[in-house]
């Protein structure tokens, strides 16, 4: 019957998609609570502008390794790798 599977195969996409979301949703929080982190850590002896720079840094760190975990995500990610590419940033 092709609508019982069109509507099965609609529903899979669903199940599927909203799987995906939550994932998402899950790692956007990680990297905002990393980044809160970095804030909180940030030396209040140096100027404003050090902060910045050094904050700078290490949130460009953070996407570049994003970079390399998704652009890696189904043939996994080296950690030599990443080590490799910010000492080379």
């Amino acid at each position: 019957m092709k609508i019982g599977k069109d509507i099965t195969d609609r529903r899979r996409n669903e199940e599927r998609q909203a799987v995906l979301t939550a994932e998402l949703q899950h790692r956007v929080r990680n990297v905002l609570a990393m980044v809160a982190s970095l804030v909180k850590r940030g030396d209040a002896t140096g100027s404003t502008q050090e902060f910045r720079e050094r904050l700078s840094g290490r949130i460009a760190a953070l996407a570049r390794t994003q970079t390399l975990l998704t652009r890696g995500a189904l043939e996994g990610v080296e950690l030599d790798g990443i080590v490799r590419d910010e000492l080379l940033a």
